[in-house]
């Protein structure tokens, strides 16, 4: 949303109507962004150039995790990492809902992130470093 927003700004009142853009990806990735895109009625090529792979996590790591008690988890502006946070939580068997704050950027990953077990979502004002400070200054 971040991006897309941005991307807004810079082409002003032209729009997105007959602008070319390239999306470099992983199979799978950047379709919001696409999508809004092609919606706007700009040409979308998406490349892929690298692919995603499970991560599997060791058995010493996964264990300190599970001793971990976090007070915050930053996920701004990206559902790739907010699904892979909530993926890795459930390999370790962390029962959902997850109450470690999830701190993202705009109202779409505020609902993936509700839709994927977090139930306690703060939804920055943007993303930049003082608006996640001001967040976690904000949860104590």
């Amino acid at each position: 949303e971040a991006l897309y927003t941005a991307l807004k700004q810079e082409v002003g009142d032209a729009g997105f109507a007959g602008r070319r853009y390239a999306i470099f990806c992983a199979p799978e990735g950047r379709t919001w962004l696409a999508e809004q895109l092609g919606n706007a009625g700009a040409t979308v090529e998406m490349i892929h150039v690298y692919l995603r792979s499970e991560t599997r996590i060791p058995r010493p790591l996964t264990e300190r995790w599970k001793r971990v008690h976090a007070n915050a988890i930053y996920s701004a502006g990206s559902s790739e990492l907010l699904a892979m946070a909530s993926q890795k939580l459930a390999l370790l068997g962390v029962p959902k809902p997850w109450s470690v704050p999830m701190l993202v950027y705009g109202p779409r990953l505020q609902k993936l992130a509700e839709q994927l077990g977090w139930n306690q979502v703060v939804r920055l004002q943007n993303p930049s470093r003082e608006a996640v400070l001001a967040a976690l200054a904000g949860l104590r």
